[in-house]
């Protein structure tokens, strides 16, 4: 498991859900966070030539936060508790907050709400 991705491996696994949270939703950084484990390169002269990008270099982050925020927000009480368990350092998350980590993981938004998800969830007999 790593503890970094670049933006285009972003699919929002449960572990890439929980580094936006920690990085981008409570760190509130505006640019994409660097690799912890450096680049290899120990001379800068590769990077003169300056490569330009479409858009702001801020709107990469603040596009994969807001994404978290608004699923996040659909989760209710259970996305705030998953944001303070993470906030404090938990090492185990409540069952509410697995909860709303299942509901806020995978590569889309769910069509169902939050509450339905849940109910249709405990029919099917998981918890």
């Amino acid at each position: 498991m790593t503890d970094w991705w670049k933006p285009s491996e972003i699919y929002f696994t449960k572990e890439q859900c929980i580094f936006i949270i920690v990085e981008l939703v409570i760190g509130k950084i505006d640019t994409w966070p660097t690799n912890p484990a450096g680049s290899g390169y120990t001379d800068a002269q590769w990077s003169k030539k300056s490569k330009r990008r479409p858009g702001a270099y801020y709107e990469t982050a603040s596009q994969f936060r807001a994404e978290v925020e608004v699923r996040l927000r659909r989760t209710n009480t259970d996305g705030k508790l998953l944001v303070a368990e993470i906030r404090a350092g938990e090492e185990y998350l409540s069952e509410e907050s697995k909860n709303a980590l299942n509901y806020i993981s995978g590569w889309r938004r769910r069509r169902m709400d939050y509450k339905n998800w849940l109910r249709q969830r405990r029919y099917r007999g998981r918890k």
